[in-house]
């Protein structure tokens, strides 16, 4: 396996990783449409999330599969609504659509997955 997978963070990149509150609820499914975004390490995170409370986070940066053929990485989120608004999320391989990540996808091929993450 590629050695770049293992990379840890530097400090000053875990420091500079803006903390996400709030992912609102979206039927959007374009790829320019998502709930949120934040810079992460020295690339970008995009999150989406529906009113099924599964949604996705999709990254490019160092590390992740694809980002050195400028694809995306998928992975399936499940929210959990706590407190009010506050609302908790993390990564599940418990869907039909994957038990795992997605790598190597194009902007188009995220977009289909997000439809079925939708419509689950």
């Amino acid at each position: 396996m590629d050695e770049r997978y293992f990379l840890e963070p530097t400090e000053e990149e875990v420091e500079e990783i803006e903390v996400i509150t709030e992912v609102k609820i979206t039927e959007e499914t374009a790829f320019n449409k998502a709930s949120a975004e934040r810079k992460l390490y020295d690339g970008i995170q995009k999150f989406w999330r529906f009113k099924n409370n599964l949604g996705a986070s999709v990254v490019k940066h160092r590390g992740s599969y694809g980002s050195d053929d400028g694809l995306w990485e998928l992975g399936v989120l499940q929210f959990t609504p706590k407190d009010g608004e506050k609302t908790e999320w993390h990564l599940t391989y418990s869907t039909p659509i994957t038990d795992d990540v997605l790598g190597y996808l194009s902007e188009s091929q995220v977009e289909e997955v997000l439809e079925k993450i939708k419509n689950l």
